[in-house]
């Protein structure tokens, strides 16, 4: 009897064991993280006196999409930097107190703004190539610029105010009305089925 229960304790810390690991996953490919360099931001290159002291090293950096730039063979992505989280998923947050800035990513073809929708969360894992200056409206603004190895594309969770008209009790699990929202956002505390998740370069 001992035997057996010990046998069922051992089986269910192995299986919690894999959740907590599985959970922890990095969405990026294990592999490219081995040179990349933690410690470096986008801030930090904006504030650097020769920014071509960090030209060639690989980061892995995330945000939010502002928007899309086509030129003939290219792509310039425009990121709102924000911090990651342990997989390396973006969190969509900034934390009060910390300097906002933006970067760019530079790829080589087109990239759809149906897949790269502003507003879109996003993780790179990329080379520095420098800083690009570029306005936003009037102001220059000095923007890191990345080469991509791997790109990951994520809906972010959208939190949707209180509306009574829409209180109908039902539970938050259910995707489709209800105070947790419509289709395709769910409650704003419940992961969404619905989440995008692209791969880049395309398989």
């Amino acid at each position: 009897m001992t035997r057996k229960r010990n046998r069922v304790v051992f089986i269910f810390m192995v299986f919690i064991s894999g959740l907590i690991v599985s959970g922890c996953a990095s969405v990026v490919s294990k592999g490219l993280l081995r040179d990349v360099d933690k410690t470096l931001s986008p801030s930090t290159i904006q504030a650097a006196a020769d920014a071509k002291d960090y030209e060639g090293r690989r980061v892995v950096w995330g945000g939010l999409i502002v928007g899309l730039t086509h030129s003939e063979t290219s792509t310039l992505v425009e990121v709102f930097s924000t911090p990651l989280d342990s997989t390396h998923r973006p969190t969509g947050r900034v934390l009060e107190g910390s300097a906002s800035s933006r970067f760019l990513i530079e790829s080589e073809g087109f990239l759809d703004e149906i897949i790269y929708s502003k507003g879109s969360g996003i993780t790179v894992v990329g080379v520095v190539k420098g800083i690009r200056k570029k306005k936003i409206d009037e102001m220059e603004y000095p923007y890191p610029l990345l080469t991509p190895i791997e790109i990951r594309i994520f809906d972010m969770m959208v939190k949707e105010s209180y509306d009574s008209r829409w209180d109908t009790n039902w539970p938050p699990y259910y995707p489709y009305g209800g105070y947790y929202g419509h289709y395709p956002y769910n409650a704003p505390y419940w992961p969404s089925p619905y989440n995008r998740y692209y791969y880049y370069p395309y398989p």
